[in-house]
């Protein structure tokens, strides 16, 4: 019975029930179909009397559990949540004194662990056993390693048949199963108008699909803990034990760096966890067998810090210095060799030098603490801090070095993986696109090439959910997200073409924002093969020495100063910092050369500033390839699946009651645990609405319901030209595409004036949905609307004969794909009354719906005819007033839709926007497009011909 209290508890009857699952699950900022929802609510008999009935307090304090108060070691309820106290010493003036510096909220893991084991409804996707991945692309083709999920990883496989090789635990011959552990965290404000912040963590497992887990909805990804950073207080209790004078030198990083670690050995230590990564735990899963399970953890993902960030999560958990002379967490190249990311002795270097969490290095820090808290002197005591300069280790004890993880081979510098986010969307290519505007600044005057660049921007259209339309003014950078820079990297060879009054240079910019696309694409790859990542090695080493060539070419003959943002905001520090030490500037990304402050400012204030790419993000290119071959794409651990959770706390804190941030935030994440409830398609899908019809005998006056003129081109010829593409659809349908290609005898018996329509009708739309196969054979969609950014189409050339690893063939540059603008999307119930072939008729009974496009054609320019570099297709319209300027797409060959930006360097083709059509609304038309095949993925990798596996 529904309405039974027992079945609801803690709701009182169903009503309330019902009113509660529409506030936790509407969040904290409800929608127009929530307002709906809570209206049809509302409207239901004896709504408002049923809700009266219920003690909201009281039912919001059962759904978290029986514990009302949050003390320190105290359970808050049954989902975990704890609070445990951290204590850190603290050594000052030769005495090492222990203080409770903060609060920890933690969940235990294991408990987490068993919880997702006997989870009946996730069983079938949870994956107990790795298993390695081919592809053989045809029969005669060897068959190559796919390299996509952790679970298919060679560090899973490893773990695994590790576990297999070692002895059982006695008399247990129970299945051993790895449960593989991957951690996010990533400190973020809480709100925009907010000092307020959260350090959460968050953890999900590595048998899970990455597919589902990324998939916010379903909750994969757990909150374990909530971090605590040293309180602004706490300088006030050092400056006291001074006795008034400074804080030393340094005490305050290190003890940012001991406070994480300090934290994470409270997760670490739960005597059951580590029992259950040395023992297992046997637990009876819902498919009914017993088996024991090992704890294992793979990665580790965090974000790097940007300029003189406080805190630098990547180098907290490595426990690496931040301005050391091996600033890398996974070896010891030196920050001279930065730059020389991608050469031969680079990438030998990386294997040689790798970093390990050896006894030896754990016995260094072992030392260099006892010394430091052992006598209480300063951590920048030559004997603390001699020994482990020279790999720019810290004398912090690392959570991570436990013996219960180094015990089964846990090596912290390896499971720190990158982070294509941070490191190169918002790291390099950021830094590359604001010294690019530098650059403009510097080649013109007054703004005016900057001006051209926001003007260009503006006329590129969306692509779907790829790409967003760009804002007024780009170059104000008013967009700081990473999906914005990744915008803006797959759109900007054609709005710098032609833009520098150097040709010389502007090739160079051009060819190096090429290989930075093509390199960004293939390292995001959701599915890499061994042939991909051997693109994206070549890739690498190319993008290594473009970026050298620039920087010591474009970047060392061009001046660039410093932008009038930047200098605003220097000068604005400036004042706030008058009077005190100035502390470096340089950046630990791929960004500004440390000039600033020793060169002379010039007349307009601003300062020289050159690029460098000696810094550590542009290092973290070489290791993408290895990482990949150990730990699988880098969709499984980027940092972007902690971004997306983050929006979860924050929602949460804005229903919090503001005063224990983390309090706050914990309960209502147990809120909507506790409330939450737990097709085939066609490959093309138009709508059979009757509503808006064609009459054919009127279509050259009326077109889509605008009045138009018998005079314009396109408008005489539609029904003619519909005949005749039905009639060869038909031909092919009945006889076989061979049949008729091979005898043309079929067609020239046919009468395309026989083609007939129901009512002499048919009926158009404005959208349509294309279904696909992306290339990590999953399904995809894309909406074209005839009056949107999404109207243009590509489809298979047939006359594209290319081999693997082409993408145009012959002399004419024959491209493996058509494309097209669509001017109309129709359907409508057609037949044909007239012969096949000799004395052969067709019924006239025969009625078909067909789904078919009216497009306008573009036409492939050749590489020789358009004198371009960029490694894009280029392509113009037709004349529109050549017969085959327009034509007909059934809709089940538009393979997907395709972005189109202009040619901006030659211009449009009608300067007073004055066309000739208005069917065709040509006056908008520019003289050449290009074709954007780095607007996602998918569409990257339909140019990578025979290298898809979806494909």
């Amino acid at each position: 019975n529904a309405q039974s209290p027992s079945f609801l508890r803690p709701f009182p009857n169903l009503a309330s029930f019902e009113l509660g699952e529409w506030y936790i699950q509407g969040g904290a900022q409800f929608s127009v179909d929530g307002l709906k929802r809570l209206v049809d609510l509302a409207q239901r008999p004896g709504f408002a009397k049923d809700i009266l009935e219920a003690d909201w307090s009281k039912i919001f304090q059962q759904l978290r559990g029986p514990g009302e108060r949050i003390g320190v070691s105290e359970w808050v309820d049954d989902d975990g949540w704890m609070t445990s106290p951290v204590t850190l010493p603290i050594p000052l003036l030769g005495k090492t004194r222990k203080r409770v510096v903060g609060t920890l909220y933690h969940r235990s893991i294991v408990s987490i662990v068993r919880e997702k084991i006997a989870d009946e409804a996730e069983a079938p996707y949870f994956h107990y056993e790795p298993f390695e991945l081919y592809w053989r692309p045809n029969s005669k083709a060897p068959a190559q390693r796919v390299h996509s999920e952790l679970y298919n990883s060679d560090a899973f496989m490893k773990a695994h048949q590790e576990l297999q090789n070692s002895p059982p635990e006695p008399g247990c011959t129970r299945p051993r199963v790895v449960i593989g552990l991957m951690f996010w965290s990533d400190e973020t404000h809480v709100s925009s108008f907010s000092a307020e912040k959260l350090w959460p963590c968050y953890m999900a497992f590595a048998n899970e699909s990455k597919y589902r887990r990324c998939r916010p909805t379903l909750n994969l990804y757990h909150h374990i803990a909530y971090f605590d950073k040293l309180a602004s207080s706490f300088k006030d209790y050092v400056t006291a034990q001074t006795g008034g004078g400074n804080i030393p030198d340094k005490l305050m990083p290190w003890l940012n760096q001991e406070i994480l670690h300090a934290q994470w050995a409270i997760i670490l230590g739960d005597k059951e966890l580590q029992r259950t990564i040395r023992n297992g735990f046997v637990q009876a899963c819902p498919d009914k067998v017993e088996r024991r399970f090992y704890i294992r953890i793979f990665t580790y993902s965090a974000d790097y810090p940007e300029k003189r960030v406080v805190i630098c999560h990547l180098m907290l958990i490595s426990t690496i210095r931040q301005q050391g002379n091996h600033p890398c967490p996974r070896c010891l190249v030196h920050k001279s060799n930065l730059d020389q990311m991608g050469t031969p002795k680079d990438l030998a270097d990386r294997e040689a030098l790798a970093r390990l969490d050896d006894p030896t290095r754990r016995a260094l820090v072992e030392t260099a603490r006892a010394k430091l808290l052992g006598s209480g002197v300063a951590v920048t005591n030559p004997g603390v801090d001699g020994p482990l300069k020279g790999q720019s280790y810290q004398p912090v004890w690392n959570a991570f070095s436990s013996p219960s993880l180094t015990a089964v081979g846990f090596n912290i510098f390896s499971a720190l993986t990158v982070d294509l986010l941070h490191e190169f969307e918002q790291g390099i290519w950021k830094d590359l696109f604001v010294h690019l505007l530098r650059i403009l600044d510097a080649s013109g005057t007054k703004n005016s090439l900057k001006h051209k660049l926001d003007v260009r921007f503006r006329h590129v259209l969306g692509f779907g959910r790829a790409i967003c339309r760009f804002g007024e003014d780009v170059s104000a950078m008013k967009r700081g997200a990473a999906r914005d820079w990744e915008d803006l990297l797959q759109c900007s060879m054609p709005v710098f073409e032609g833009l520098l009054p150097n040709s010389t240079h502007s090739e160079t910019i051009l060819a190096l924002i090429a290989i930075c696309a093509e390199w960004h694409a293939l390292a995001k790859l959701r599915i890499q093969t061994d042939e991909t990542l051997g693109l994206l090695q070549n890739a690498t080493v190319k993008i290594g020495d473009d970026f050298r060539a620039f920087v010591a070419g474009v970047c060392e003959e061009i001046k660039t100063v410093e932008s009038d943002s930047e200098l605003q905001i220097r000068q604005k520090n400036e004042k706030k910092k008058k009077g005190a030490k100035t502390e470096s500037t340089a950046s630990m990304g791929f960004g500004l050369k440390d000039e600033q402050g020793r060169a002379k400012e010039g007349a307009s204030g601003k300062r020289p500033v050159k690029l460098s790419n000696g810094k550590p993000k542009f290092h973290f290119l070489g290791d993408y390839v290895r990482t990949i071959r150990m730990l699988g794409t880098t969709d499984n651990y980027t940092t972007e699946g902690g971004e997306l959770m983050h929006r979860g706390g924050k929602r949460w804190y804005r229903r919090s009651s503001k005063k224990n941030t983390r309090k706050g935030v914990v309960r209502h994440e147990q809120d909507e645990n506790a409330g939450a409830i737990k097709d085939h398609h066609p490959h093309n899908y138009i709508g059979m609405s009757q509503n808006s019809e064609l009459n054919l005998s009127s279509f050259a006056a009326v077109v889509g319901g605008t009045e138009r003129t018998w005079q314009d081109p396109l408008a005489g010829s539609f029904l003619q030209n519909l005949q005749e593409h039905l009639l060869h659809h038909f031909a092919i349908q009945w006889q076989g595409p061979s049949l008729v290609e091979d005898h043309p005898r079929f067609e020239a018996v046919m009468d395309a004036t026989r083609v007939f329509f129901k009512n002499h009708r048919i009926y158009s739309h404005k959208i349509m949905r294309v279904r696909y196969m992306t290339y990590d054979v999953r399904r995809g969609e894309d909406v074209l609307h005839i009056d949107g950014d999404a109207c243009n189409i590509m489809i298979a050339n047939p006359k594209f004969k290319g081999s693997k690893g082409q993408d145009r063939v012959g002399d004419k540059d024959i491209s493996p794909y058509l494309y097209a603008r669509v001017l109309g999307i129709y359907h409508g119930e057609v037949g044909y009354s007239g012969e096949l072939s000799p004395g052969v008729g067709r019924p006239l009974s025969g009625l078909t719906n067909v789904e078919f496009l009216w497009v306008r054609w573009y036409d492939t320019i050749s590489k020789s005819e358009t004198g371009s570099t960029l490694p894009l297709d280029c392509v113009r319209f037709r004349d529109i007033r050549a017969p085959n300027a327009t034509g007909f797409v059934n809709a089940v060959d538009v393979l997907r839709a395709a972005h189109i930006i202009p040619r901006f360097s030659h211009g449009k083709l009608y300067p007073t926007g004055q066309g000739l059509s208005k069917i065709a609304r040509d006056g908008a038309d520019w003289c050449q497009y290009y074709v954007n095949r780095f607007a996602d993925r998918d569409m990257f990798m339909r140019y990578q011909i025979g290298f898809a596996v979806g494909h």
